[in-house]
């Protein structure tokens, strides 16, 4: 044998791939390393590869994720095996689908007017949105817009955002009037033409467009004369890297020009209606949401519109039946509308709950003088929270920003509130946002479930691609990785209430998936009664001591689960049934009573305690394990194997064999006069006179369920991880079920009631047939794969 050999130079390329294109699918083939030797791992020691890739055994595999630009990764692989190690350096370049940044608004004329008319009168609010998308954009970029250099103009008035909104009033264009070249010096009406395009009326209102209406007791029904304009501008929309530009038009059209009296207007260019009309809506300017206030209080909302003035007549404020979603429309107790003004006030009575909300729907109307006109509507609907005369009875403690969780892991957060009423218990109930998908807000302020990373069989994901339409942010092109949400916290007798919206960030350590195995006992039904009334008692398990009693992951485990193996890398249910394929009905003696901490990693900080049961396997002891393979034909003398108990015996314990089968076969085998208790099960294909018996200890079904794949370390249960107090160190995997996880303090607790209630863990036979597997390639839940029983000829 030799070390590992590299078949090709430093700087060599791995080849040139597309993004979001996966390795070994249709005509791309994966990437086989060029490298030779027995026994070879490979790893990266420097540099990294194209996000999205990942290294499996001697290949390159994955999915490259997009990219802006044509990107080159520069690393170095260090192959390895036992007789040394070679380091080489290679590159790969992902390639992008060319300028996938395109406009979907439409060029030419936009339709910014009211029912999408392509027209906007002057004086009138505009708020629209040029969309463009780019499928290559990266997480955390956007689209930026702009008007660039001598790119026209937008009409007087309007903004354009960076993200593309336009918005602002329109200003309008006034003319000088055709009269005003008719005469010279002093020939006409002072100030009438040229200076202000003002124009000498009789009735005390001047024409220019200061106020809309004529002035200075000349010309009773004179208006300012005004232009109509197409203002034509270009929008560049631009990633970052590449951009791309589109031509638009606003055509800002004069009040003046939608009379009945004009001669001019054509209605066969596809730009006027039926439905053209001069006037103009009220347009509020109070905010939807009008705030927190206190009940048992006099108050009084100040409510303000923007009046076109297109029309004469008054604007009056009418209470609306019903609001936008059909709701009815309520105003707080006490206030009512001043249907000239629009303020909302009242003296608002004590209400008994902090935080109620009332939402109302304000028609501002405005009369028109004319009785050929019709009045002209404009609605608004709007929310306000009453809060109650209690102050400050229940209030959160935890923060607003809840910081990062890792995705696919189990969550430990939760929320909490606490109230100045006696015995009081909080419910929380999720009441605006949304939670990463996973996720669920259980009623005592828990944050259950793991964040799915991945989208699976009825399991949505942080990314998720259905019919190719990807489930982006509602205001931004970045896929999800910050989620805000608010929770109401109130007491059970209803007497108090509050709210706080809370920011969760996800980070996502991995790019694959991670399952943990598990195996439990099948117990008789008697032996289940007892557990169900031992786990059941709350003299026994005090709620109070209990964390996070809800949730199926801590709290009371009365399923009996023994952790296998956690974090190893999912696979096919096939791959799990082969590995377990040597193993053989197994049973477990239960050990004593046990405490452990769990600690935030990093800190001192202990998030819970656990009770568990101690779980010993015959097959192990403090010097190690049983043989993974022990040959029967190496002896001198007859073992025999016992069918029934699934023991080899020793006839002659006297001779020296069987010392050297406990150091060569067994390495430290468990002796109990004159029965070597070695469970066995299944031989290899190549022993077709079947001496070789599997040692079926749990140290060697670990080593059989790490040759699966990749093993993710923080599976491991944060107790395991923890370094304990009575050590020092961490307790690493531990053979254990779980009874209880109890809040910081009160282990000691737990146990001594567990002891002091008399019940005897003895009579749990912890015979396992099968392994439990939570999840499966495609699929989430417990899978069983039974073991094999295969029966074994005496040696």
């Amino acid at each position: 044998m030799s070390k590992p050999v590299w078949s090709q130079p430093s700087n060599t390329s791995l080849g040139t791939f597309t993004e979001r294109t996966t390795l070994g699918s249709g005509s791309v083939p994966i990437i086989n390393l060029p490298v030779t030797g027995n026994n070879i791992t490979v790893s990266i020691i420097s540099g990294k590869l194209s996000p999205g890739l990942r290294i499996d055994g001697t290949t390159i595999i994955g999915t490259p994720y997009a990219v802006i630009q044509p990107i080159i990764s520069r690393f170095v692989l260090r192959a390895k095996n036992q007789d040394g190690v070679s380091d080489r350096t290679f590159t790969i370049t992902i390639n992008n689908f060319g300028n996938s940044l395109i406009w979907t608004t439409l060029p030419g004329t936009l339709p910014v007017g009211a029912n999408n008319h392509y027209y906007i009168l002057d004086n009138s609010w505009i708020d629209f949105q040029l969309d463009a998308i780019d499928n290559d954009l990266p997480s955390g970029k956007f689209i930026d817009y702009h008007i660039p250099p001598n790119g026209g103009e937008l009409p007087g008035g309007i903004k354009l955002s960076r993200t593309g909104r336009l918005t602002g009033f329109t200003a309008p264009i006034l003319a000088v009037d055709t009269g005003g070249n008719l005469g010279k010096y002093d020939t006409t009406l002072y100030d009438k033409f040229g200076y202000d395009y003002g124009v000498r009326p009789m009735n005390g209102y001047d024409s220019f467009y200061f106020d809309n209406q004529t002035y200075d007791f000349f010309n009773p029904n004179r208006a300012p004369k005004k232009l109509n304009r197409y203002y034509q501008f270009l929008v560049r929309a631009s990633d970052g890297v590449r951009y791309v530009d589109r031509k638009f038009k606003i055509y800002v059209v004069g009040d003046d020009y939608m009379r009945a009296d004009n001669d001019i207007l054509r209605v066969g260019t596809n730009t006027f209606s039926a439905d053209n009309t001069y006037m103009r809506k009220t347009i509020w300017i109070t905010p939807n949401y009008l705030g927190r206030l206190r009940a048992n209080n006099y108050i009084t909302i100040m409510m303000d519109v923007f009046d076109p003035a297109t029309l004469e007549g008054t604007i009056g404020f009418i209470l609306a039946d019903t609001n936008d979603d059909n709701s009815p429309s309520v105003l707080p107790p006490g206030m009512v509308l001043d249907q000239l003004t629009g303020n909302v006030y009242g003296s608002v009575p004590y209400q008994p709950a902090i935080t109620k909300t009332y939402k109302f729907t304000i028609n501002a109307l405005r009369y028109s003088v004319d009785p050929t006109v019709p009045n002209v509507p404009s609605l608004r609907t709007f929310t306000v929270d009453i809060i109650g005369n209690i102050d400050s009875v229940i209030h959160f403690t935890t923060s607003g920003d809840l910081g990062y969780i890792d995705a696919n892991f189990i969550s430990n957060l939760s929320v909490n509130a606490v109230t100045t009423i006696p015995d009081a218990v909080l419910t929380y109930t999720l009441i605006s946002g949304k939670l990463p998908p996973g996720l669920t807000l259980v009623n005592d302020g828990t944050l259950q479930g793991k964040v799915n990373q991945f989208n699976t069989s009825g399991n949505q994901g942080l990314i998720t691609f259905d019919n190719n339409t990807m489930i982006l942010d509602g205001y931004t092109t970045t896929i999800d990785r910050s989620y805000t949400f608010t929770v109401d916290a109130r007491d059970q007798f209803n007497q108090s209430a509050t709210t706080k919206t809370f920011i969760l960030k996800i980070d996502t350590p991995n790019d694959k998936l991670y399952s943990n195995i598990y195996v439990k006992p099948f117990l008789k039904s008697t032996v289940r009664s007892a557990l169900v009334g031992f786990f059941s008692n709350p003299d026994i398990f005090d709620p109070k001591l209990v964390y996070r009693a809800s949730d199926p992951e801590f709290g009371i485990q009365n399923d009996l689960k023994m952790l296998l193996y956690p974090g190893i890398e999912t696979k096919n249910i096939s791959a799990y049934v082969s590995t377990f394929g040597r193993s053989s009905r197994k049973k477990f003696l239960t050990g004593k009573l046990n405490k452990a901490i769990a600690k935030t990693p990093g800190t001192n900080d202990v998030v819970y305690e656990l009770v568990y049961l101690e779980i010993i396997d015959k097959f192990e002891n403090t010097k190690g394990s049983v043989a993974e393979y022990i040959d029967t034909s190496s002896l001198n003398h007859p073992i025999t194997i016992n069918q029934g108990q699934r023991d080899i015996i020793d006839s002659d314990r006297s001779d020296n064999n069987f010392a050297a089968m406990t150091i060569d076969k067994l390495s430290s085998i468990l002796i109990q006069d004159k029965v070597i208790t070695a469970d066995f099960g299944g031989q290899l294909v190549s022993d077709s006179n079947k001496t070789n018996v599997f040692g079926n200890s749990v140290t060697n079904l670990r080593k059989r369920i790490q040759s699966l794949g990749d093993t993710e370390r923080n599976y491991l249960p944060l107790w395991m991880r923890t370094p304990q107090s009575f050590s020092g160190v961490e307790q690493g995997f531990t053979k254990a079920v779980p009874i209880c996880y109890c809040v910081p303090g009160s282990a000691d607790n737990m146990i001594l009631n567990i002891k002091n209630s008399g019940f005897d863990f003895k009579m749990i036979d912890y015979t396992v047939d099968r392994a439990i597997i939570d999840s499966v390639v495609g699929e989430v839940g417990d899978k069983y794969i039974a073991f094999a029983a295969r029966e074994v000829i005496n040696g």
